[in-house]
């Protein structure tokens, strides 16, 4: 019983490091934008949550069939960052250092509206699919990153929907 118990143990290990779940985890952990995120999380008037493993698995299984639900194939991981209730010193931070890390990223949408903003950026993996798509809005003090592996067509189909 003893060594069907430990040939079980690493069969199981052995499966979560081959397992693609696991290797997403490794590689959300060490997105930049979900890691300042998290740097600020204990700041008072902040919020913020990330959805990765069985949560995200749920909500996929959920949409199914749905049209706004397709999306949620591709994606590994998501996270929804608010600094709206926060010090307006903090929100400037904040919004510094995230600004600052987005070399690398594609601007793709910027706009500017009687105050109000929002700015969407991507990062490809190939000429086909985006690695992370991170939307924010320095007036409302909000951060969306989704990351995964998002073909450009889902998105551009979206948009037509729009």
């Amino acid at each position: 019983m003893k060594k069907f118990i430990a040939t079980l143990m690493l069969a199981v290990i052995f499966m979560g490091a081959a397992c693609p779940q696991t290797q997403a985890k490794k590689k959300e952990s060490s997105n930049a934008a979900i890691a300042l995120m998290e740097k600020y999380d204990r700041e008072k008037g902040v919020e913020y949550i990330k959805i990765s493993g069985f949560l995200l698995g749920i909500a996929k299984m959920a949409a199914r069939g749905e049209e706004d639900g397709e999306i949620l194939k591709h994606l590994d991981c998501m996270a929804v960052f608010s600094a709206e209730n926060a010090d307006a010193g903090i929100r400037e931070q904040f919004f510094g250092e995230l600004n600052g890390m987005m070399a690398g990223y594609e601007k793709a949408v910027e706009v500017n509206d009687s105050g109000e903003d929002m700015t969407v950026w991507f990062k490809y993996m190939d000429k086909d699919n985006i690695s992370e798509m991170i939307m924010s809005t320095e007036s409302e003090g909000a951060v969306i990153v989704m990351s995964g592996r998002l073909p450009v067509s889902v998105l551009e189909e979206m948009a037509e929907t729009m």
